[in-house]
């Protein structure tokens, strides 16, 4: 595993402290909860590792808040928005993998509140958002695409899961072999594996899905099927989170991330307007640049 480095040292302390403030809110907790977790959010910065800091904050929140995720409302109101616009989403994504995958990166827009990123559109507009290409080209992924046999997807947030499963059946009518893998365990507005098998019945949809048995992502050391992913002959890893976690844990298989530059760091980073969507190659993004130097 990579020293787990912040990609910037100031920003995304910054965002998890601000974003942790909102959730907080949210779970309407105790003052002397309060002081606890602010105590423990100081040592989880203080011990450096993006994945896990922001994993290990949200866990101690769930727990103060009785094993309840404060996110659970909006992820369920997304959900059910997104899920009586499938017949939509199914008449108008593309045939063509690779611009389904382009529909995918538009679709990672709802997220929880963060530094310099609120959400407050409508993920139906955002679909249609072309995406930039970084560290590979539409090009290479058609290759890679056409190559790819078996692939797993890493899923990400709530509403933005209906979209990426109607794109794992257009990819399975290519022929290929698709997985969907989640979080176990509940997580900001990321889906866990559960709801996700529930959005497959609600949309008729007959998908293998696996969850990383607990509440990190599918692809970190923590998780209970992250060798099982280097069995695939491509990994898509969709959102921030999921990248961030390839930096620190590097996969050996074929990965493209599909993702939103929603923060500062990142929009530098890929060189794009902030909360620009990106379909990038991981392996190829610099070291220095990603904050493993």
């Amino acid at each position: 595993m990579v020293e787990a480095a912040w990609i910037d040292p100031i920003e995304c302390p910054a965002c998890l402290v601000v974003s942790r403030t909102f959730t907080l809110r949210k779970a309407r907790i105790s003052y002397e909860k309060y002081s606890e977790f602010l105590a423990a959010l100081a040592r989880l910065v203080a011990q450096g590792g993006r994945t896990r800091a922001f994993v290990e904050s949200f866990v101690l929140i769930y727990t103060l808040a009785g094993y309840n995720n404060p996110n659970q409302e909006v992820k369920e109101k997304i959900n059910r928005v997104m899920i009586e616009a499938a017949p939509l989403l199914l008449e108008r994504l593309p045939k063509n993998p690779r611009l389904a995958l382009e529909v995918s990166a538009a679709a990672n827009a709802v997220d929880v509140e963060m530094l310099d990123y609120r959400f407050s559109g409508s993920l139906l507009e955002a679909l249609s958002e072309k995406p930039e290409y970084r560290y590979t080209s539409a090009d290479e992924v058609d290759e890679i695409l056409s190559r790819a046999k078996r692939i797993a997807i890493l899923l990400d947030n709530a509403g933005e899961a209906v979209v990426d499963l109607i794109v794992a059946a257009r990819l399975v009518e290519h022929g290929k072999s698709v997985t969907l893998y989640a979080r176990s365990k509940p997580y900001e507005t990321d889906v866990t594996v559960d709801e996700v098998r529930e959005l497959l019945g609600v949309l008729g949809l007959q998908l293998e899905v696996r969850g990383s048995g607990t509440h990190y992502p599918p692809h970190h050391p923590a998780s209970e099927v992250r060798n099982e992913l280097e069995e695939y002959d491509l990994v898509l890893a969709k959102g921030i989170a999921n990248f961030e976690t390839f930096l620190e844990a590097p996969l050996k298989t074929q990965t493209l991330s599909l993702l939103r530059a929603k923060c500062s760091p990142l929009a530098r980073l890929f060189n794009v307007e902030k909360g620009k969507p990106i379909i990038v190659n991981p392996h190829r993004v610099p070291l220095r640049l990603a904050g493993r130097d």
